[in-house]
């Protein structure tokens, strides 16, 4: 991958087909496999629109009851997996928070290599939070803290580094995001930066925006996206629980973008314009009810040290919550041309410092044309998905992290 990175250093920018075939979903019998659902397919004025009844979409991929392989259960420690990669089907690499390196891993001998470390010099890191396969043996990384994006040989040694631009218009550090594609061949790396705080006097729930640039031969901006909700007033700020925000999946053909206010992500291509739609509706309610609501007091207070639990008066005046819940709370892209949306994440997990739950997943099979759902273990964070395996990392009770791939199991198996 070519990148222009002396430019990058010194720009100063201002501051994970027409009419197609109808829904149908026959009946099955009893011990027949069942159908996939049929995505309805339209056109907007060039614009492809793939639509899905979620209600009626059936399970009919799973994963594998005990995954194909761990990492991290002897003999390495994980304490904070940021980030998962296989450059081949031999060859793991972690983004390890905790030491800020990145550990290779031949999954055949076990045999691991470690690279950087925390620091400040060319080759350390402050807040490694992606990794990137760049083919032929070379990585990617992305420094969320240090603003920084690596290339590493596959020995280890770094080819070139770019001091990423500063483009919020806050001083509030804003949350950074990238994600790979590349319809040429070679990963194209996009920078999402959205916007932190309102500089001025604000009350009440704020989303900021911030563009998205392709970083190629030249610095494309696709478009902007809204922001994770923050509120804002009585000389405070935070996440209002609940509240939308926004997640990027990189592919070949661009970068999808999602909101999840909405039932619907975004394929926007590498020239900037909007080139897919995808949408599903569903009779589920997402209003944030009382009963929610109870639910999350309840579970809060059940999951607090008796020490701490007097502090869940002075809680509920300090959180605020959205009025509706989000559609969706990951969004991942995988080789075999699907889209991975997977279903919301409680807040309380965050709060409370719990596993990852098990979560429900809509998988649109765009090649095929079909749709189907899927849920994936509990404890484990779905993180990357290859052709035949979903990869992540696994948090047990105890909190110990171990990096699992399970293999996708196709119903008639």
């Amino acid at each position: 991958m070519s990148l222009p990175f002396d430019r990058f250093r010194h720009m100063g920018l201002a501051h994970r087909a027409g009419l197609a075939s109808i829904l149908a979903l026959a009946a099955c019998d009893a011990g027949e496999p069942r159908e996939m659902e049929r995505i309805t397919v339209r056109d907007s004025a060039g614009l492809e629109i793939l639509e899905v009844d979620r209600d009626r979409v059936p399970a009919v991929w799973s994963v594998a009851s005990e995954p194909e392989w761990v990492v991290g259960e002897e003999g390495l420690d994980l304490y904070s997996v940021e980030d998962v990669v296989l450059l081949d089907p031999d060859v793991l690499l972690i983004a390890e928070g905790s030491t800020q390196e990145v550990i290779r891993v031949d999954l055949p001998s076990g045999e691991t290599v470690r690279w950087g470390g925390a620091g400040d010099g060319p080759e350390e890191f402050r807040g490694l939070a992606r990794l990137f396969d760049l083919g032929e043996g070379k990585v990617g990384l992305y420094d969320r803290t240090r603003r920084r994006y690596v290339e590493l040989d596959p020995d280890g040694a770094m080819i070139a580094a770019l001091d990423l631009m500063e483009v919020s218009e806050t001083a509030d550090p804003p949350l950074m995001r990238m994600a790979g594609g590349g319809a040429s061949g070679e990963p194209s790396l996009y920078l999402a930066e959205r916007t932190g705080l309102p500089s001025g006097s604000v009350d009440g729930p704020f989303r900021g925006t911030g563009p998205v640039m392709r970083l190629g031969e030249s610095v494309d901006t696709l478009t902007s996206i809204r922001g994770a909700t923050t509120f804002v007033g009585d000389g405070g700020a935070g996440i209002v629980l609940f509240g939308a925000t926004t997640l990027l999946a990189g592919e070949a053909a661009g970068l999808w973008i999602g909101d999840t206010a909405e039932e619907e992500v975004v394929l926007w291509n590498e020239s900037g314009t909007m080139e897919r739609v995808l949408r599903w509706r569903t009779e589920d309610t997402r209003q944030l009810t009382d009963a929610r609501l109870d639910e999350f007091w309840t579970r809060l207070e059940a999951g607090l040290p008796e020490q701490e639990r007097a502090m869940l008066d002075q809680m509920r005046g300090m959180f605020r919550f959205s009025d509706q819940i989000p559609a969706f709370g990951s969004l991942l892209a995988d080789p075999a041309g699907r889209v991975w949306i997977g279903g919301v994440v409680p807040p309380e997990r965050m709060i409370l410092e719990e596993p990852w739950p098990a979560q429900e997943w809509l998988v649109f099979d765009i090649p095929a044309g079909e749709a189907s759902r899927l849920t994936t273990p509990a404890g484990f964070q779905a993180m990357r998905v290859t052709g035949s395996h979903v990869l992540g990392v696994h948090t047990n009770e105890l909190g110990v992290e171990t990096v699992r791939a399970y293999r996708l199991i196709r119903e008639e198996e």
